[in-house]
């Protein structure tokens, strides 16, 4: 009977041990931090109740550093969690851009600062800052939208929307020396 409990025991450790294992996403330019989810690694799928927060962590040990707070792998129930989340990095890896799923036809991008091991939230501009963006009165916001940030060159940050009734546009950001960005064009 001891031998049976210290089996299923076993078993039960080494689920917990291989579970813990992250599935990284993304690993930065320098090699030196990844994105990462944390869920079942042989069918990359999650169970209610499972963790599907998005990790920043050390590409070489694989040790959690913490959260992305504004991003969950869940998609709203949609895909697997790893398809949910894609991460880019800046060349320069001081940027993480992060484009996500938040339902069936819904999808948002974030944008990070990397301070040492730590992601910052970015907030670029308002468009109705720019001349053109005053012109965009209509809610850009709808059920069938997505919100995706690319790098054009080192300095030149693209949020490409589309889903409001003026079809796609693209908010083009320019970083200054400063680090903040600016909005440059909409087109």
């Amino acid at each position: 009977m001891r031998g049976v409990l210290l089996l299923l025991l076993t078993l039960c450790i080494a689920s917990l041990a291989q579970a813990a294992e992250p599935i990284i996403l993304s690993t930065s330019p320098s090699g030196r931090l990844a994105v990462a989810i944390y869920s079942d690694p042989e069918f990359n799928d999650t169970k209610p109740g499972d963790d599907t927060t998005v990790y920043l962590i050390e590409a070489a040990t694989k040790k959690r550093i913490g959260p992305l707070e504004e991003v969950d792998a869940d998609g709203g129930g949609f895909a697997k969690p790893s398809e949910n989340v894609e991460p880019t990095w800046s060349k320069d890896s001081k940027f993480l851009t992060i484009y996500y799923r938040c339902g069936r036809h819904s999808y948002d991008s974030l944008l990070y600062r990397i301070e040492g091991r730590r992601a910052i939230p970015v907030h670029l501009p308002d468009p109705s800052t720019h001349p053109k963006g005053k012109l965009l009165k209509q809610n850009m916001e709808s059920s069938r939208s997505y919100s995706a940030l690319s790098w054009r060159d080192e300095k030149t940050l693209v949020k490409s929307h589309s889903g409001s009734g003026y079809g796609d546009v693209e908010f083009i950001y320019k970083l200054r020396k400063d680090g903040t960005f600016v909005l440059d064009d909409i087109q």
